[in-house]
C-alpha cells in the first residue's frame, strides 16, 4: 500500500508544478522558460546592452532583473557559462539600478567587481562563473542576453 500512496504522491506533486506554469501570451517565445512569475529566454548573438534591450523590447519584455537570490541561481543555470547581458545600469548616475527604475536590493557580483575598468563600464552582465560583471555597451566580451516577461 505504500508504493501506491507513494506514487499519488508524487503524481500529485509534479501535477501541481506544471499546473503552476501560467499559458504564454502572444510573443513570448515558445522556448521561454518559466520561473516565479516571468519567462526567460537567453539569446546568444553578442549584442551590446542597448541592442539587447531593444530585442527584448521589440518582443515585448525587457532584459532581465534579478532581485534575489533564487531568481539569480536559475538565470545563471539559464546562462549555462555563457556571459550574458542583464537589465541593470548606472547609464544616467552613478547609482546601479534595474531597468524599470527599481533599486538594486540583491547583488551578485564577481569578486573584483563592479571595476569600470575602461572607465564606461556601466552595464551589467552575467559572467562565465554567474556571477556579475560590469561591462560596455558595446563589448565583444559578452555572448548575448537575457529577456524576461511577466506572466498573464
Amino acid at each position: 500500500m505504500i508504493p501506491w500512496i507513494a506514487a499519488v504522491g508524487i503524481f500529485s506533486m509534479m501535477a501541481s508544478l506544471h499546473a503552476a506554469d501560467p499559458k504564454k501570451a502572444a510573443g513570448i517565445p515558445e522556448d521561454a522558460v518559466y520561473f516565479n512569475g516571468k519567462w526567460y529566454k537567453a539569446y546568444v548573438d553578442g549584442s551590446g546592452w542597448k541592442a539587447s534591450q531593444g530585442k527584448c523590447q521589440r518582443l515585448g519584455g525587457q532584459l532581465a532583473i534579478i532581485p534575489n537570490q533564487e531568481t539569480q541561481a536559475f538565470l545563471k543555470k539559464l546562462a549555462n557559462g555563457r556571459k550574458l547581458m542583464i537589465g541593470a545600469s548606472k547609464e544616467r548616475s552613478e547609482v546601479w539600478k534595474w531597468i524599470d527604475g527599481s533599486a538594486m536590493t540583491f547583488q551578485a557580483w564577481d569578486r573584483g567587481q563592479p571595476n569600470d575598468v575602461k572607465g564606461n563600464e556601466n552595464y551589467v552582465a552575467l559572467g562565465p562563473k554567474g556571477g556579475w560583471v560590469d561591462v560596455a555597451d558595446s563589448t565583444d566580451w559578452t555572448q548575448g542576453y537575457i529577456c524576461e516577461w511577466k506572466a498573464k
